[in-house]
């Protein structure tokens, strides 16, 4: 493991907990080679290919339907002042907490990201000797986050359509007729997991409409509906991480590391009820 750790150190100018040495403008660094044998980092590679199998098969089976609609949970969820949260990505630079940032609040989410994300990003990257900058970053909540409930997130969604961007992105999406107060609810369940799998994309208009209501009913987090229940338990997207957390820990993975959690993904995703 590269001992790589920082807490309350760093250069005028420079965001607080995040090294120059870590910036992305920095060519990329190796981790710690793996001790493991290649009996192991097979396991590792075996186990991938059967997560993102299965991962495949559960997500042809949801269905955004009046059913599934109708059984949505209609309370709000929080994550509570202090709480760690954390998130693996390819290099850190000073826009750490820029935009809104997809993290885990579980640890065995963030153990399954340890997982996927070198993988997802580094094309089939499993069982690897070596891991070309893979980070964690550690951050903390400044104060109660409050987010919206399952169904409330649908409901923007049904309610962001119904705008000019809205109507924009539907026919952008290959809806050609109107969408109106009749309608709405029937086309947003038939888009909304669309919607999901590219509301990532920090440049869309629409989906820059859809988290501001959000962030304007009073939310700073909430659950990201493409990955819950599929790929992980409960991924979280922030709203404002800025003002919301505070980076406390970051440090480069070692390959041992992201081989075990490869190793070990298939107990991650044991779900039982996730709401």
């Amino acid at each position: 493991m590269v001992n790589d750790t920082l807490q309350h150190y760093g250069t005028k100018g420079m965001k607080w907990g995040v090294r120059k040495d870590q910036f992305r403008s920095y060519k990329d660094k190796n981790a710690t080679k793996a001790t493991e044998g290649k009996i192991k980092r097979l396991g590792s590679e075996v186990n991938m290919y059967r997560y993102f199998a299965k991962g495949a098969m559960l997500k042809k089976r949801v269905k955004f339907d009046e059913e599934w609609y109708n059984n949505l949970d209609t309370g709000k969820q929080y994550i509570e002042k202090g709480h760690t949260l954390k998130r693996i990505t390819r290099g850190v630079d000073e826009n750490v907490l820029a935009g809104r940032l997809y993290v885990a609040k579980r640890q065995d989410d963030a153990d399954m990201y340890r997982a996927t994300i070198p993988y997802v990003q580094k094309a089939g990257a499993a069982g690897r000797k070596n891991y070309h900058s893979v980070y964690q970053v550690e951050m903390q909540t400044k104060k109660r986050l409050a987010m919206p409930s399952p169904k409330e997130r649908v409901d923007v969604f049904i309610e962001t359509l119904q705008r000019p961007e809205g109507r924009k992105w539907l026919k952008e999406n290959g809806y050609k007729n109107e969408i109106n107060e009749l309608n709405a609810k029937e086309v947003g369940l038939k888009y909304y997991q669309r919607f999901n799998k590219y509301a990532g994309d920090q440049s869309s208009k629409f989906n820059d409409a859809y988290f501001n209501t959000i962030k304007k009913r009073g939310y700073k987090a909430l659950i990201d509906d493409n990955d819950a229940g599929v790929w992980s338990k409960e991924p979280t997207i922030l709203l404002s991480p800025k003002g919301d957390v505070t980076v406390t820990n970051v440090r480069q993975l070692s390959a041992d590391e992201i081989n075990k959690s490869q190793r070990k993904v298939l107990k991650y995703r044991q779900y039982g009820k996730v709401k």
